[in-house]
Formats: structure tokens, sequence, C-alpha cells
């Protein structure tokens, strides 16, 4: 796992041309090596050569095969990877890390009852993996059989007590079954063995926003801290949730600068324009709102954009209509929220685009045909000049993003958690327990087998990591390196 991959290169197809290309355990390493690389093909090739040289008696060659067939992730892939399990299992049925591997694949299928038995017949040849017994811990969980998974949980912890990936798992599942005080401890001790895992904090924000009584200044502090972290500085999606808890909080000028950053990130980020944009229209700010719809459908052309623009326009010209507004009212732009999304950094011309059939000539939009049609807006538009700074005032390497090094630490309005009339589109919605299942495209951890993060990403979800990405056991089986 921890190899030096270039002198290893160099080294092994040394070794392999000195053993005429004949070694199959050299041959298998080739294959690991490229696999971490990225180069599937070569890897593919390295593995098939390894087990033909073998004359099909390589075991550890089989799983490496198998593994690798399996995350590259299409069924055809997967029945070629089980077909190499059993193989290599029908050679050495000891062989507890194909057991646990082959248990992987038949849970990434659903197949939750058969890949339990499969993690149970690891465990049995290798009961001192904290690593298997959470495996069989989050299947057990999503098949609600909470008694058994506790236990298997609390094993974890009890033979790896300082591994944050138990804790916060743990912390999952007492979610799951509702004890949530249980649940923050556990995710609380997570956070103190390791303050920077992505996936405490993100978890554990997700339990604060969306238990019976949320709390949302906690999950705020949460996504504040993520926010922090080293490659997380321009997170859209924690700085979206950030945005919308902002605004449930009534901190505007935070809520607006999030946006604004976020779209400088993103261009293409359709929900984040109608977000802003309702947020804006909400604020009274009908112009700023129509300018924000109209720079997301310079950026992103979607039915879904359309539709929202096209019912915005319906609702303020029935809201026109109803007023009737005196030639007293104010009818200017806000010219600086204008020129703030104009710096929107985008590939796409804007100079001659359509929508719903209509030329849009130098980001101009011609009225519609329809009635929908609104005039100059006739509510007064605040100019809203935004006081942050993109991190310190002296940081020239800022890379346009707003939270410094003390963001975990800014205070919010000491509003009640549950303000009268805020709106339900901005309350961070409740997300269906499967968001937190075990999930192999999900999981999150170092492998246990040869095959490391550099190949294989983890992605930092709400979803329970799994032993096929935990923390390498450096361990030797049965003949066969597991790294």
């Amino acid at each position: 796992t921890n190899w030096d991959r270039p002198k290893s290169e160099k080294t092994l197809k040394y070794m392999n041309a000195k053993e005429n290309y004949s070694n199959y355990v050299i041959l298998d390493l080739l294959g690991v090596l490229n696999a971490q690389l990225g180069q599937t093909e070569e890897a593919v090739k390295y593995h098939t050569e390894a087990i033909t040289k073998s004359g099909n008696k390589y075991i550890e060659a089989m799983h490496n095969y198998a593994y690798l067939l399996h995350r590259i992730g299409d069924k055809e892939n997967d029945q070629l990877s089980v077909k190499y399990y059993k193989l290599a299992l029908s050679i050495n049925s000891k062989f507890a890390h194909c057991w646990l591997h082959y248990g992987n694949l038949l849970e990434d299928e659903g197949k939750l009852k058969d890949a339990a038995n499969m993690y149970k017949k690891a465990i049995s040849l290798r009961p001192q993996n904290a690593a298997f017994h959470l495996d069989l811990a989050n299947v057990l969980d999503d098949l609600n059989d909470f008694e058994n998974a506790s236990k298997h949980y609390l094993e974890c912890i009890h033979l790896q007590p300082n591994d944050p990936v138990y804790h916060w798992n743990y912390a999952i599942s007492l979610e799951n079954q509702c004890f949530y005080y249980k649940a923050e401890e556990a995710y609380k001790r997570a956070i103190s063995l390791d303050f920077h895992c992505i996936d405490a904090h993100m978890n554990y924000a997700h339990m604060l926003e969306n238990q019976p009584t949320p709390q949302y200044k906690k999950a705020l502090k949460e996504y504040e801290v993520i926010l922090t972290m080293p490659g997380m500085e321009s997170n859209t999606e924690m700085m979206l949730k950030c945005a919308k808890l902002y605004d449930h909080f009534g901190d505007h000028e935070k809520t607006e600068f999030l946006y604004m950053n976020i779209l400088q990130i993103d261009p293409t980020m359709e929900d984040t324009y109608i977000l802003f944009a309702q947020y804006l229209t909400n604020q009274n700010r009908i112009e700023d709102a129509n300018a924000c719809y109209q720079a997301g459908l310079r950026h992103v052309q979607t039915p879904k954009l359309q539709e929202q623009y096209i019912q915005f326009l319906k609702d303020i010209n029935t809201i026109y209509n109803k007023q009737k507004p005196s030639s007293s009212a104010s009818t200017h732009t806000n010219a600086g929220f204008k020129q703030k999304l104009t710096k929107i950094n985008t590939n796409t011309n804007t100079n001659a685009t359509q929508m719903n059939g209509h030329h849009v000539q130098n980001g101009v939009h011609p009225p519609p045909s329809s009635s929908a049609y609104v005039p100059p807006s006739p509510f007064v538009t605040t100019v809203y000049q935004t006081q942050f700074s993109p991190r310190a005032a002296n940081n020239n390497n800022n890379n346009g993003t707003y939270f410094d090094s003390n963001a975990a630490t800014v205070t919010t309005p000491s509003y009640d958690e549950d303000i009268a009339g805020f709106s339900d589109y901005y309350r961070p919605a409740k997300a269906n327990k499967s968001n937190k299942n075990n999930n192999n495209n999900n999981r999150n951890g170092s492998a246990t087998t040869h095959y490391s993060n550099n190949a294989h990403p983890n992605q930092h979800t709400n979803g329970k990591a799994s032993a096929a990405q935990t923390k390498p056991t450096g361990a030797t089986e049965e003949g066969c390196i597991v790294m």
C-alpha cells in the first residue's frame, strides 16, 4: 500500500524479464501496481497472465483479478468476478479476504443475507480482524438486525478502540435506531480521535439537521469545520448546505456571498441558481432574482430551470397586476449585483444563445411572447454590498473562497432553532435512510487488499465504511500477500 511505485515498477519489470516473463507472483504484483496507477487494461493483462502461468493455481492472482473486475462496476465483469472468487475458494477455502470481498460483491447486488454469510465465514477464519466485523455489522444494520449489528460494532471498537471509522459507523446505526444522544456521543468520540475525519463531521451534521428536534446551529458549525479542511475549501455541496443554514438564521450577507461563490466555482449548478433566485425573491429583490435566472439560463439551459423561470415570471406578473404600483415606485436595477453575475466564468457563448426559441443577444433576453412578461420591477431593489473578503485580506492564495482558518468559530445570530416563517424549501431536507446505508461506491477508508485509494479513490459521503476500504492490516495469510 505504501510502496514507492515508480521504483517498484522499474524493479518488478527487471525481475519479470530476468524470470523470462514467467514468474506468476511478479506478474500479479505488476497487475496490482498498474491497478493502483489507474491503468486497468494493463492490470487485467498482468493478472490473467499470472493465473495462466500458474496453471490456474495461484489464488492470490485470482482474488486480485476478481476484486479489480468488481471495481470496474458492470454486470458482465461482476459475473466474471464471481467465477474467480469461487475458483480461488475451491482451491483454498481458508482464504479469509476472498470470502470478505465476495461478500462485498453480493452486498452491492442487494443480496444482504448471502453477504452476511460470507462475512461470517471470513470472521470465523480471522476473528481478530476488526474490519471484518465492520462489514458484518453494517449489513446486519441494513437488515434491521440491530441487536446483532451492535455486537459486532462493539467488537470492532474493542479490537481497535482508537480508530474513528468504527465509532462513526456505530453512530450511524444508533441514529437509525433513533438513539440520538448515544449517536452524538459516538460521533464526538470519532472526532476526538481524528478531528480531520470528514466522514464523522459530515454524518454528525446530517443527523443534527434531520433528527426530530433539529439542531441547526450545531450542524452549521460542523459544515463550517469541513470547509476549513484541506481539499474541502471549495466543496460546493458543503457550501450550499451552509448557505441554506445562513439563510435560516437570517445572515443575508453570508448567504449571498456563498451563493455567489458556488456559482463562481461551478457555473453549471442548476439548483443553486434556483435556490439563489428564490432567496432573492423572498427578499423582495425581484430584479436581482430575474437577473439570477437569466444568468443561469446563459450557462445551464435545462427544462427545469426554464420552467422555474417561467413560473417566476408568472408569479411576479400576478403580484405586479395586483399591486398596481404608483409612478413614484422605483424601477432601477441593482447594477452591482448584475455585474457580479456576469463575472461567473463560462465557456458558453453569451452573444447568441437559444432560450425557448428566442435568441439572446449580448446577454439580454427579449420579452417572452407569453403574457408572463414582467416589466421592470415595481419593488425597490436594495444595493447589497458584501462585506466579506475571501479568506484573510493579506492572503494572496485564497482561490476565491470565503472560509478562513477561523471560520469554524463564526457565531450566528441567537435566534430560536425553529424560526417561524422559515421556508420549507430552505430547510435542509431529510435524507432517505438509503443515503446513509452501506454502499460500496461510497465506502470510506483504505483498502484491505493490494489496491490503494489512488486506484480507487474514496468519496466522502453519508455512507458507512467497509472492510474493503478500512485501514490496511499489513497481514500475511495462508501464503498470500495481503497488503
